[in-house]
């Protein structure tokens, strides 16, 4: 992965100051870049991640039994060397403590595997950097206005200054990518969450039969009374 720091060039600078962002707004934006290209990087391969855990699994393995073989070995070498070691660190528990350590580290390696998908999605349609971008612009609109704050109308759009914004900082962050999809993704995602919101705010007050998208109220039929039974 590229983690060399993206810098919004002149280009960039202007036009975004010609969309009428703050200063304040520019450099939130430029303090962010580095996490939205981190989002925007394709994902490792399965197998190059299985790599990485099997260079660090082998060794942990073969430290893991030559200690256990120090450890229960009555030769006059293996003795002294586990003295020497526990000596020198001040702790009787040293090597119990690292066979512990190695252990988690390959029960968690483990874990990891079973649960490392076969299939890796494209992060191009992901949210996550629009997201960044939009608390990005609003703290800088924060700054830039003392309080009182004015009404803040930069909302996310898939079209207007929100989306023009967004298109430069890919561009800046080395991402040719049209990023449409992922700005729809993110107001879906503000959509339902604002929706969730305003369920809870109101469910207190009318109570579940308060359901957003249902009926307000919930009425039951009433139903026809039983008759008793007669005895034989």
């Amino acid at each position: 992965m590229d983690v060399r720091i993206p810098i919004l060039s002149s280009v960039h600078l202007r036009d975004l100051r010609a969309l009428g962002l703050h200063v304040e707004q520019i450099e939130e934006l430029q303090k962010h870049l580095l996490h939205i290209k981190m989002y925007l990087e394709p994902f490792s391969t399965v197998t190059d991640i299985r790599a990485r855990w099997r260079t660090v699994g082998k060794p942990l393995g073969v430290a893991r039994r030559e200690l256990v073989r120090m450890m229960e070995s009555k030769l006059a070498d293996a003795m002294e060397a586990k003295f020497r070691l526990v000596d020198v660190a001040e702790d009787p528990d040293l090597i119990q403590s690292a066979l512990k350590a190695i252990a988690a580290v390959e029960a968690a390696i483990g874990a990891a595997s079973v649960k490392l998908p076969t299939q890796r999605r494209n992060h191009s349609a992901s949210s996550l950097p629009i997201g960044i971008i939009d608390r990005a612009l609003l703290r800088g609109f924060t700054r830039h206005f003392p309080s009182p704050m004015p009404p803040y109308l930069l909302s996310a759009s898939r079209s207007g200054v929100f989306a023009k914004v967004v298109s430069i900082c890919y561009q800046a962050v080395g991402r040719d990518a049209d990023p449409d999809r992922a700005i729809r993704n993110y107001v879906k995602e503000v959509s339902l969450r604002n929706l969730f919101s305003r369920k809870k705010a109101f469910t207190p007050l009318f109570g579940s039969a308060f359901n957003l998208g249902d009926d307000f109220l919930e009425t039951k039929k009433p139903g026809r009374p039983r008759r008793a039974k007669r005895s034989p």
